[in-house]
């Protein structure tokens, strides 16, 4: 079982992503703010991040970033709204791998997390090819 951690400032929505994955058969840790995330990494690295990146106080960016240095082959799935500002190429250059805007259908974000945590590179292609 992979386990993954949930960056994500809505409390609903982040309790219906960890509801999804785990019904998929992964591991879940939900966490509201970049801070918050940072305190529960502190215990061990998931094995793939999925980050909003409108948190209160630090962004996901910014998270993505220090994830990226602690664990450079750390998948990291940015899942937001709010991707008008970011260019995808600066999100790619924070370890980002696949970038999916909300909303978007749930059969999505569990295709792009299987193929992230796929130990083939093949369908982990796939998956950041979108």
């Amino acid at each position: 079982m992979c386990h993954i951690l949930i960056v994500e400032d809505s409390q609903a929505f982040a309790s219906y992503l960890a509801l999804l994955f785990t019904k998929a058969g992964h591991g879940c840790t939900t966490c509201l703010t970049a801070e918050e995330a940072e305190a529960v990494i502190q215990s061990g690295l998931p094995d793939l991040a999925i980050i909003d990146i409108c948190l209160p106080g630090k962004n996901g960016v910014a998270l993505a970033w220090e994830l990226h240095q602690k664990k450079p082959d750390l998948p990291i799935l940015i899942h937001s709204a709010n991707l008008d500002a970011w260019e995808e190429e600066d999100l790619l250059d924070c370890g980002v791998r696949v970038v999916l805007p909300k909303p978007c259908p749930a059969a999505d974000l569990l295709q792009a997390v299987n193929g992230l945590l796929s130990p083939d590179p093949a369908r982990q292609a796939r998956a950041c090819a979108g």
